[in-house]
């Protein structure tokens, strides 16, 4: 069988087969940038719980320095500094401000004093782990 393709056929396969390459290429370009912006936002989002970790971590360490004081020296004035020791401190490139606060208004009358330890950093906006624990008079 013979088949007779007139001039003006074959160039409109042509443009046929140009335009389906340009979508097709599109489709390939997207899911590629769709990739990538996927995996810059997981390394981002990585760093992120990285430094929660640090700082939740660092926020109890500061409690448990302060529990060890109190149990060692008694309550002197000197375990509020010890426990804290330097307010800024530098983990992983990542300047952490800690702050410590102990309330002992209801220590004398409920037997208990409040410690709550804060860690803040700066990522994109500011970050702050908040940590409260309660000392019992337990001697």
């Amino acid at each position: 069988m013979i088949k007779i393709i007139k001039k003006g056929e074959n160039k409109r396969e042509k443009g046929q087969a140009l335009i389906e390459s340009i979508v097709a290429m599109g489709i390939i370009v997207t899911g590629v940038l769709g990739a990538f912006s996927f995996f810059s936002s997981s390394i981002s989002l990585n760093r992120l719980v990285t430094n929660q970790y640090a700082a939740t971590y660092k926020a109890a360490s500061i409690i448990e320095l302060y529990k060890h004081c109190i149990d060692v020296k008694g309550c002197k004035s000197d375990c509020f500094s010890e426990a804290l020791g330097e307010k800024q401190e530098k983990i992983n490139g990542t300047n952490f401000t800690k702050s410590l606060i102990v309330d002992d208004t209801n220590f004398e009358s409920k037997g208990y004093k409040i410690v709550k330890v804060n860690v803040e950093w700066q990522e994109k906006g500011v970050w702050n782990v908040n940590l409260e624990d309660r000392f019992y008079k337990w001697r």
